[in-house]
Formats: C-alpha cells, sequence, structure tokens
C-alpha cells in the first residue's frame, strides 16, 4: 500500500503537517536545552 499525498483531505494535511511541526518544534527545543547545559 503506498501513500499518496494527493488523496489526502485538507483536514488530514493540515493535522499531519501541524504533528509533524510540533514533533520537529519539541525536538529542537530539548536539542536546544542540552546544547545550554540545561
Amino acid at each position: 500500500m503506498t501513500i499518496d499525498i494527493a488523496h489526502f483531505t485538507p483536514l488530514q494535511s493540515f493535522f499531519g503537517g501541524l504533528l509533524i511541526g510540533a514533533a520537529v518544534w519539541v525536538l529542537l527545543l530539548f536539542c536546544g536545552r542540552v546544547a545550554a547545559g540545561d
């Protein structure tokens, strides 16, 4: 089963992007704290 982005609904694309964005933001925040020696 292949994933076809074109078949996603706008709502699915929105939540998918939101989830990925949040995950990246948390990862960067965590790495920033570690780099700061906190």
